[in-house]
């Protein structure tokens, strides 16, 4: 608490003079008193010469009752939208008279799907819409209010659509940003997704940086066709063995403008999984320096063209999809992953494996990777 203290002469005008406080109990520095550890009545005197004032401080181990407040008026519940950040407070009384109570004399706890809080009460809400309970206390006492984070959808052609609260969870994390068309704002859930789209996505999703990897050499014939919006996340892709291109007329080609099918956008994700540790962490390999050398991988076809030799592949628990035998060999293992981590799941009993991957289902399949 900081400290005050005036001198005045016998008339009491004030007079100027450099006062010391020292505490019974506590400390004292720079004006700003800090009570101790144990709770009591503490004393606390300021001097000037032969003169000086005492002030009896009540120290307590814990409030009898607590409000946590906002701009300092309390709160009964809490309404935030994805990632919005605030700075709650506490007021608090003893023996039903208001004492001082700050952040960092309570402990917080909030329901992690909510977001997170310091110790300072800096609340941050995650970037997906959830629901929980914000708790501060102190010894015995406590508060409890409800939290919710509520993610409006920015899009004008999703209302009623089964993925738009998927397409809604992916804009607030900053992975899918839609097209803006007379000023509002188009997330064109049932178009098909285009490679350099896919591309982009996948950076954004594992967090890079496209930027950083501006200087790195690939072998894509049509490296320069991507638009300047997606070239670097195709450089990034590559590097990190996500995508390899296909032969076209003897060249090897990215397509940026190609539809994907459902087979290769599993295959893609199925690559970025692989680059996961045990604990589901990615292990990103560093970015090669640039030049006329292309990094060490060998161009694999990322399904528009498949292998011209493939081993016998086990289908599994793909048995159960009726189309289970269109599925190319280059995807069954990733079909069999993302199967089994409950991310694909087919329609109608069916994998579609050669249909469109369309936005709408990309982003479900983002939204819903553990």
């Amino acid at each position: 608490v900081k400290l005050n203290a005036n001198l005045a002469d016998t008339h009491y005008y004030p007079m100027a003079g450099e006062l010391q406080f020292n505490a019974s109990a506590g400390e004292v520095s720079g004006g700003v008193f800090t009570a101790p550890q144990e709770p009591g009545s503490v004393t606390i005197t300021a001097s000037y010469g032969g003169i000086s004032a005492q002030q009896q401080v009540q120290v307590v181990s814990e409030p009898d009752s607590a409000a946590i407040t906002k701009n300092g008026a309390s709160l009964s519940y809490l309404n935030l939208t994805p990632g919005e950040s605030v700075q709650l407070g506490l007021s608090a009384l003893y023996r039903h008279r208001p004492i001082e109570a700050w952040a960092s004399d309570f402990t917080w706890q909030l329901t992690p799907e909510v977001g997170t809080i310091d110790e300072n009460g800096v609340l941050t809400a995650g970037l997906t819409s959830a629901s929980g309970y914000l708790t501060a206390y102190r010894g015995g006492c406590s508060v409890t209010i409800p939290v919710a984070v509520k993610a409006e959808s920015p899009f004008v052609d999703t209302a009623g659509h089964w993925a738009s609260g998927h397409m809604t969870n992916l804009y607030y994390q900053g992975i899918l940003t839609g097209e803006v068309m007379d000023g509002k704002l188009y997330a064109r859930p049932d178009r098909g997704v285009t490679r350099a789209e896919f591309a982009v996505l996948l950076c954004r999703y594992l967090g890079l940086e496209p930027a950083q990897y501006a200087d790195t050499a690939t072998p894509f014939a049509d490296i320069d066709q991507v638009d300047a919006w997606a070239r670097d996340s195709v450089r990034a892709m590559y590097v990190l063995g996500i995508v390899n291109g296909s032969t076209v007329n003897g060249q090897l080609v990215f397509d940026p403008q190609g539809t994907l099918t459902r087979s290769q956008a599993v295959t893609m994700l199925g690559r970025m999984l692989a680059l996961n540790d045990e604990n589901g962490e990615p292990v990103l390999p560093e970015i090669p320096d640039g030049g006329s050398q292309f990094i060490g991988l060998t161009p694999f076809p990322d399904g528009s063209q498949e292998p011209s030799e493939e081993e016998p592949v086990e289908l599994g628990d793909l048995a159960q999809f009726l189309d289970v035998d269109e599925v190319p060999p280059y995807a069954v293992e990733h079909f069999k992953t993302l199967v089994a981590m409950g991310v694909i799941g087919g329609d109608n009993g069916r994998l579609d494996p050669n249909g469109t991957m369309t936005r709408a289902a990309i982003c479900k399949v983002l939204d819903t990777l553990p």
